[in-house]
């Protein structure tokens, strides 16, 4: 997994790596069970921004940053159940489906910021290396 995680951020800016201390609050937040692959990004590089390997051009916050946004987007209020991690460097906004029983649980999502509704979530895949933004 690291090494398609390497590959796929390899023309990004990447940052030091989280430390699994950095990643607790997130994981208290969520109250779930996060991808291994975002995980594995943060603690690789601590968030990163630039174009990935299928040509998206991506931003991943780092741990740090992701429990603050989320409440500054009143994410909670728009679209339960879902983790933003990051955006598009734009209008749109990565997330994680959190919700418990859901078929589409642990997989990454792009919705825009407005309106962010569940409505007008596109999934994208099950591992993070799945995230595409389609200009």
């Amino acid at each position: 997994m690291i090494k398609n995680l390497q590959k796929f951020i390899e023309k990004c800016h990447l940052n030091p790596p989280a430390t699994n201390q950095d990643l607790d609050p997130i994981k208290k937040y969520a109250a779930g069970i996060l991808p291994d692959s975002y995980l594995s990004l943060l603690l690789l590089t601590n968030g990163l921004e630039g174009q990935v390997a299928n040509g998206s051009y991506v931003v991943i916050w780092k741990a740090a940053e992701v429990i603050e946004l989320n409440q500054a987007y009143r994410v909670e209020a728009s679209v339960p159940g879902m983790l933003l991690i990051g955006s598009d460097g734009g209008d749109e906004a990565i997330g994680i489906d959190l919700r418990q029983g859901s078929l589409s649980y642990g997989q990454y999502f792009r919705v825009p910021f407005v309106p962010l509704a569940w409505k007008d979530a596109i999934q994208m895949g099950v591992e993070i290396e799945d995230i595409k933004i389609v200009a």
